[in-house]
């Protein structure tokens, strides 16, 4: 059978479009294959990276360096998306008691992530309302994570706080009263009931407790309070406690109540200008102008008091 010239060019045509979208398709699948490929590559290397920062953070956390972690989120901040990356940061921020960039936080990342159920990090943002007197919000969260039966002491010691502001001082010891911690316990107790002013039963509370320095100190206020300057004097002979910028305006106070003005100004003035702080320079303020008769130096020491602390009757004073 012959096949016309012109049947031959139409199959040749034919056979050679086929051929050629035939390569076209090769090149184009080798092509996508190949972008495909390219596109694993690029985003590869994201993954890692995103894989890389996580066990940065997690390698600080581990060696405690808390600024380190700040510091590379603030430069890092749109790669800080999941919990995992967030949290160790609220706690670094906690921890240096930035609560301003922890509700920031909050705010901005942490609203975002759906069903968000961590309840440290509902605790510290708990914690950080608290601390910056936004007290309903600290409340609403903190009763929250109490009534779902999560179990920390911060937690407990920051409704007490809560309660005391709302003058509910019974609900504040007995919700400290379920830490376990027996020392941690009485001290915190202690402090309650000395804010109160309830200064026989801190002192029930503060004698228990041993590893907690600042129940001596606490101890020796009660007892200046309560005008029993003998047993303050013994107490802090028979504990051997150190002079220092937390025992000298108490014990100094004991001398000018006693009148024994020498000692209570030599003691004052034994300590360097640049360890003084409030308390010393009321207790100044105090011997020059009811025992030495110096209104300039009285003003002078009261000024410097005023600077630390808001005493009312100071600033009557200083306006008569």
């Amino acid at each position: 059978m012959k096949i016309s010239s012109n049947k031959g060019k139409g199959l040749i045509n034919f056979l050679f479009i086929t051929m050629l979208l035939t390569a076209l398709y090769g090149c184009a699948t080798k092509e996508k294959q190949a972008i495909v490929k390219i596109d694993k590559e690029i985003t590869k290397p994201v993954i890692t990276e995103e894989k890389n920062l996580i066990e940065i953070i997690r390698e600080k956390k581990t060696n405690g360096k808390y600024k380190d972690i700040i510091e590379l989120y603030e430069k890092r901040k749109d790669e800080f998306v999941s919990i995992e990356l967030l949290k160790p940061v609220v706690l670094s921020l906690l921890s240096e008691k930035r609560f301003d960039d922890i509700l920031k936080i909050g705010e901005e990342k942490l609203s975002k992530i759906p069903n968000l159920e961590d309840k440290e990090i509902n605790l510290i943002l708990g914690i950080a309302y608290y601390e910056k007197s936004v007290f309903e919000a600290s409340r609403r969260i903190l009763t929250s994570l109490y009534d779902s039966g999560y179990k920390n002491d911060l937690l407990n010691i920051y409704l007490a706080l809560l309660y005391q502001k709302r003058n509910q001082s019974a609900l504040a010891l007995s919700i400290i009263g379920e830490i376990e911690d027996y020392e941690k316990k009485n001290y915190l107790q202690g402090k309650i009931l000395f804010t109160e002013g309830s200064y026989e039963r801190a002192i029930e509370r503060f004698r228990v407790v041993k590893e907690y320095a600042d129940a001596k100190i606490y101890t020796l206020y009660c007892l200046f309070y309560l005008n029993r300057y003998d047993e303050l004097l013994k107490y802090y002979e028979e504990n051997r406690l150190q002079l220092n910028e937390k025992t000298i305006p108490v014990i100094s106070l004991v001398f000018i109540n006693r009148g024994d003005i020498k000692k209570a100004l030599e003691l004052l003035e034994s300590v360097p200008l640049t360890e003084r702080k409030g308390s010393f320079y009321r207790n100044l303020g105090l011997i020059y102008d009811l025992y030495l008769d110096d209104r300039e130096k009285a003003k002078n020491y009261y000024e410097k008091y005023l600077k630390e602390v808001k005493d009312e009757e100071v600033i009557k004073w200083l306006n008569n």
